[in-house]
């Protein structure tokens, strides 16, 4: 439309000068037509100045929603970790009332402090994330700044060129009209310029402000990130404290006879239930074996082909590898109290090693448990067919799922010391049909 509008000028202009006066005028039309092509050259510039400027714009917006819909990702999940680190010091608070609950403190501070290690690390990547996300948006500020002072510059170099060439200021380029609809042309043509510099400016420094705006916010937040992330590792700390004033107890009540009872009745109690888990694992097997067996001989055939039967795993005894190399600490059957002539029984055995140290499975087998379970911190069961089943307790990392089919030598943990009152250890016991068996008489130099 503007091009046709100039061209209608061109045109008037023309058939006016060629009627009039062809000689004496011709310079005055020369310097009039020189303005004009110089107000549509400077029209069509800030046009497309104005049109570069707009896809900028839409994709700063696009990458601040992208920045809150990550923040708000992020603030979700340290929740839900806050969340359940609250859970876990209610959890702790109640037991601290219970008289038999030196077990239970003993496992409840292990959760607290991995809870609290998982919140520092989760504040400190959200802190990471924060950060990045800002020196990103300050680049985009730099670049906005530089396209600002582009544009003015070349705003300056248009109006000075008007000048120059033209020698003439807006009002009079108006007295210079031919005509009313001259200057009404022209009028217009130097509104719609100076609109479209002043949308030009105004667009690109509500931008940076925008942009300035949301580095601040992005600022204060990692400020708060960073308190929140030293309050963590502050309860942390707290935490460690609590487990080593526990350790410093549990000391204490080793010097008691009173106290080395009951807890030496807690940990047969703890004995107890695990048997009642075995037996009700074997149980449940059983009755499945029973159910299926009919429609599932095939399935059931593939499904154990992989286990050894029980005449293959007893007719090698001392032949099992070991699970981890190690000092046996405590053998298999009862024990008596060198001090307070109290007897337990140890339903496996005791090895000592290294925090961290791999422990492998002794036998082809069937997960058929893994978490905690109290008196024995982080367990494993593995059935290993016909009622057979081998038990790793006291680790520290659990490598394995329930239902994950093993071979002798897979890498079930790590040796740990969840549950344990003598430190890093491995305790390792054999079940038959249920019944705890010695575990040195199936494994290599036993």
């Amino acid at each position: 439309m503007m091009v046709q509008w100039w061209r209608g000028v061109r045109a008037r202009h023309v058939d006016f000068r060629s009627s009039s006066d062809p000689d004496g005028r011709q310079s005055e039309m020369s310097s009039v037509d020189l303005r004009r092509r110089q107000l549509l050259i400077a029209l069509a510039a800030a046009t497309m100045l104005l049109a570069q400027l707009r896809p900028a714009v839409s994709q700063l917006k696009s990458e601040i929603e992208e920045f809150d819909a990550r923040i708000g990702e992020s603030e979700g999940q340290l929740e839900d970790l806050a969340r359940q680190l609250q859970s876990a010091r209610d959890r702790r608070r109640e037991l601290e009332g219970e008289e038999s609950g030196i077990l239970h403190r003993l496992e409840q501070s292990e959760e607290e402090l991995e809870l609290a290690g998982r919140l520092v690390r989760g504040l400190e990547g959200r802190e990471r994330r924060l950060t990045r996300e800002i020196e990103a948006l300050r680049a985009t500020i730099g670049e906005t700044e530089d396209d600002l002072k582009g544009r003015r510059l070349l705003l300056a170099r248009r109006l000075r060129g008007i000048y120059l060439h033209g020698n003439s200021h807006p009002l009079q380029v108006l007295l210079g009209a031919e005509s009313f609809t001259d200057a009404f042309s022209r009028l217009r043509g130097l509104r719609l310029v100076a609109a479209q510099d002043r949308d030009l400016y105004l667009g690109v420094r509500q931008t940076r402000r925008t942009l300035d705006d949301r580095h601040q916010a992005l600022e204060r937040t990692v400020v708060e990130v960073s308190g929140i992330r030293e309050q963590a590792e502050r309860e942390e700390a707290a935490i460690a404290r609590r487990q080593q004033a526990r350790q410093d107890l549990l000391e204490e009540v080793r010097a008691e006879a009173e106290a080395q009872q009951r807890l030496e009745r807690e940990l047969e109690q703890a004995a107890v239930e695990l048997e009642a888990l075995v037996a009700e694992l074997e149980r449940k097997r059983q009755e499945t074996v029973a159910r299926l067996q009919a429609e599932r001989a095939a399935a059931e055939a593939a499904a154990r082909a992989s286990l050894p039967a029980i005449g293959s795993f007893g007719e090698t005894p001392g032949t099992l590898p070991w699970p981890v190399q190690g000092e046996i600490i405590s053998s298999f059957g009862m024990k008596k109290h060198p001090k307070y002539g109290t007897s337990t029984r140890n339903n496996g055995v005791d090895i000592r090693a290294p925090l961290g140290t791999p422990v492998r499975c002794v036998a082809d087998g069937l997960v058929a448990y893994a978490d905690r379970f109290l008196g024995y911190g982080k367990l494993i069961l593995v059935e290993h067919g016909d009622g057979v089943y081998t038990l790793y307790g006291h680790l520290d990392q659990i490598g394995v799922t329930v239902g994950e089919v093993l071979a002798k030598g897979d890498v079930v943990g790590t040796v740990g010391d969840t549950g344990s009152l003598e430190g890093p250890k491995l305790h390792f016991e054999v079940r038959q049909e249920g019944a705890p068996v010695d575990p040195l008489s199936w494994l290599q130099g036993g």
